[in-house]
């Protein structure tokens, strides 16, 4: 049956991604529900609520009337009360399945909010249909769009003529950055988010590899530095893309502010994880075979672990797979978009692969899998259930 899951469970749906960059941007964030996304979103996807990181995340309270009717008036006063309450930044007015079904303007009613509380407004036209990272690519775009400030035109067109084969280059890179070292002062990373990067140790190998890289400034965008790393985006030299979510808005700030981007995931797997496998390709050399190796991730992680791996140990072969969107210029021939439970189960039985790096709640699918399983937690997959884990893992 379609849809049927007997282990998994639902991953993070779209409205859960775009809180998810909403959340640390010091902005009022209306979930325009009855309450149920709210909680979810709250008690189950956002790990920083349950940290008492608390964010000004509200619901709508749609009452079964109010969303018959469309009373949107009444969603506006209750905004309007609230903005005088609080201190905040913007209103975001985040979409869910209610206002989807019923067909409610979402941008008109943001248009609304501001014209009455005097703050920008904006909405994120989310469904409850897709997954979280269908959210963070519209959020990530609509932001850049509404609050990055403008550079003058002078300076736009010495990043045209400064880019390798002048105006009519391709800035889109996809390895290591061609830009000099002289110019990689500032760089502005899209898609950091808790639910593809929950422990914050890996935040801070983010960074320390991007400074060993050259870069004097880092922008977090979404994850520190609240709005006013948005509004500086248009000042940095590279964009770094940290998943297929945010090549949307990438591609926005490279055709709008001549500003490349890389798509990479620049912090090792670590030493002992690499010879771990080492030792087991060894084992399989031997044998006169090939490790092949299955690594399951958001596809941007994937692909970077994958480069890693060939890099380190020659002979190993890897292939990529994931749950979310995956860019089709990014994929090898064998990568697998993964739909249903059964589809990973059948692509585990049939790889014959000697090591799969994967969340590990994944485990569940295949319990008869011999080879060596390497943990590697995916939030939005499995949620405070990795995350529990991990913290057992640190005890």
């Amino acid at each position: 049956m379609k849809g049927l899951r007997k282990v998994l469970t639902p991953f993070a749906p779209d409205q859960s991604g775009a809180v998810s960059v909403l959340y640390a941007l010091g902005g009022m964030v209306v979930i325009v529900d009855a309450g149920g996304c709210a909680g979810n979103i709250c008690g189950f996807d956002e790990p920083r609520w349950q940290e008492q990181e608390v964010g000004a995340i509200f619901s709508a309270g749609l009452r079964d009337m109010d969303a018959i009717l469309g009373r949107d008036d009444l969603l506006v006063r209750k905004l309007v009360s609230a903005s005088g309450r609080i201190r905040c930044s913007f209103i975001a007015l985040v979409g869910t399945p209610v206002p989807a079904v019923i067909g409610t303007d979402l941008p008109a009613l943001a248009r609304m909010v501001e014209k009455k509380t005097g703050l920008p407004s904006f909405a994120v036209s989310c469904n409850g249909l897709r997954t979280y990272d269908y959210g963070l690519e519209e959020t990530y775009a609509t932001l850049l769009k509404r609050f990055a400030e403008k550079v003058p035109e002078m300076e736009l067109k010495e990043r045209e003529l400064s880019r390798p084969g002048g105006a009519n280059a391709v800035c889109e890179t996809r390895g290591e950055s061609e830009l000099p070292p002289h110019s990689r002062r500032a760089v502005g990373v899209i898609g950091l988010t808790p639910l593809d990067f929950f422990d914050a140790a890996e935040v801070r190998r983010l960074t320390s590899a991007l400074r060993a890289e050259g870069f004097e400034e880092i922008l977090l965008y979404g994850y520190e530095g609240g709005l006013e790393a948005i509004r500086r985006s248009a000042s940095v030299s590279l964009n770094l893309v940290l998943s297929p979510a945010g090549v949307k808005a990438a591609q926005y700030m490279e055709k709008t502010y001549g500003i490349p981007y890389e798509i990479r995931w620049p912090v090792s797997l670590g030493r002992e994880t690499l010879e771990r496998l080492a030792r087991i390709s060894l084992e399989k050399a031997e044998k006169g075979q090939n490790l092949r190796i299955l690594a399951v991730h958001q596809q941007t992680v994937a692909d970077s672990w994958r480069a890693e791996i060939e890099r380190e140990i020659p002979g190993a072969e890897v292939t990529t797979a994931s749950w979310f969107m995956m860019n089709a210029s990014e994929k090898r021939p064998g990568d697998r978009a993964l739909r249903e439970e059964e589809d990973f189960s059948s692509l585990v039985s049939s790889g014959d692969f000697g090591a799969i790096l994967a969340d590990p709640l994944l485990r569940e699918l295949v319990p008869g899998y011999q080879g060596v399983w390497i943990d590697e937690g995916h939030f939005a997959v499995s949620g405070q259930r990795v995350r529990a884990g991990y913290r057992k893992a640190l005890s």
